[in-house]
């Protein structure tokens, strides 16, 4: 058992941070680690970091392309600087204790390919009923892999979801606390194929209101689709 030294935000030359499943690291990511904008690929998944994600604003990370924090002890919210890393691919921070809302400006983030944040207490925006956060990825052409399952996010899904990237293979939002309708958009996500809405409060016809037949004449397989 360990904590990360916090020496390590002076290696300011750095371009890999990697320290994945050790399961030994204990205590919170050093903020310093985040000022070193020579980064690409910074991994502290499957480990017991605690504490939060540092909040500041300030923070660039011009060069970063793949964030892994997954399986934690994470808490607080989804720091707002995440955004401001242009060249970000992959965001992954499933796994953790993480609260409050998904931010509305991740299509900031157009080269995103990897965005996994399942497995938190990740909440609506208050009195939103829509999961209105789905309408900025629209923005993220290169988008593959969507992860948002096992959250509290209580919510409808929109209609617009049909306008998320021809990209998306994978689309996990079971046991998110979803409600009302299946959003007939949601057949135009011609690359689908895997499509979990599994454990929510889900109604309607689906077969009627959305355009899978379509998607099923083009050999997409779309499977683990159930409601309670």
């Amino acid at each position: 058992m360990g904590k990360i030294p916090p020496e390590i935000g002076k290696l300011s030359n750095l371009r890999e941070l990697n320290f994945a499943q050790n399961y030994n690291l204990i205590g919170e990511i050093p903020e310093d680690i985040f000022n070193i904008s020579s980064l690409e690929t910074i991994n502290f998944s499957s480990n017991n970091l605690s504490h939060r994600i540092l909040t500041s604003t300030g923070l660039h990370l011009p060069n970063l392309k793949h964030l892994h924090l997954s399986d934690n002890q994470l808490e607080g919210e989804i720091p707002l600087f995440i955004t401001n890393a242009s060249k970000l691919e992959t965001l992954d921070l499933a796994g953790n204790f993480l609260t409050g809302t998904i931010p509305n400006n991740l299509g900031n983030l157009r080269e995103l390919r990897s965005l996994l944040l399942h497995h938190n207490h990740l909440t609506n925006e208050p009195r939103e009923h829509e999961l209105r956060f789905l309408n900025s990825l629209v923005d993220c052409r290169m988008l593959h892999y969507l992860l948002l399952g096992s959250n509290l996010l209580n919510g409808v899904l929109p209609n617009s979801i049909g306008n998320l990237s021809s990209t998306i293979e994978i689309l996990y939002i079971g046991d998110a606390h979803l409600n009302g309708l299946i959003p007939p958009g949601i057949g135009n996500m011609s690359g689908l194929n895997t499509l979990v809405l599994q454990f929510n409060n889900l109604m309607g016809n689906f077969y009627r209101t959305t355009n899978f037949r379509d998607i099923f004449q083009r050999q997409y397989a779309i499977y683990l689709i159930w409601f309670n």
